[in-house]
């Protein structure tokens, strides 16, 4: 529902409520389904200028130490990235599943300019990425630069 509606689009009070605590309690739900529909409804409700923010603290706490890769994965690409989310977005570079660790590259490319991250920050990454298993740096790289690998070949011919 909240998807769906536009930009600049404001919902009740009492709805807003009821969907913020009903969805934070499915943060932890045992159905990992649940929990990855939980993490992509509070997605917009998110406040990134409050450090204090329960629903960034329910991410962060997911992609620490949630036992399913699928929950990690949608955490990192819902949370909202500020000063103190980045690092432990970039930490999931190093998780044990590898579509954990591309959803990190593909949220970073998308939403963070690398001169805007500390030389330590892209170090970890360049470290991690080196590390990761050919198909999934492959799959990665296809998948953000088909447009340019197609004008690319459109230019050769």
């Amino acid at each position: 529902m909240l998807t769906s509606l536009g930009a600049d689009a404001s919902i009740d009070e009492d709805l807003f409520n009821k969907i913020y605590t009903g969805m934070l309690e499915r943060l932890k739900d045992k159905v990992p389904v649940v929990r990855v529909q939980a993490v992509n409804t509070l997605n917009r409700l998110q406040d990134p200028a409050d450090p204090d923010c329960p629903i960034i603290q329910g991410y962060l706490n997911i992609m620490k130490s949630d036992g399913v890769g699928e929950v990690r994965r949608a955490a990192v690409k819902a949370i909202a990235l500020n000063s103190k989310t980045i690092l432990p977005v970039i930490e999931r570079g190093r998780d044990v599943n590898p579509g954990v660790r591309k959803a990190v590259y593909e949220v970073l490319i998308d939403k963070v300019s690398i001169r805007s991250m500390r030389i330590s920050h892209r170090m970890k990454l360049l470290q991690d990425g080196l590390s990761m298993d050919q198909a999934c740096r492959c799959a990665l790289l296809i998948n953000k630069n088909s447009g340019f690998i197609a004008r690319f070949y459109r230019g050769s011919e």
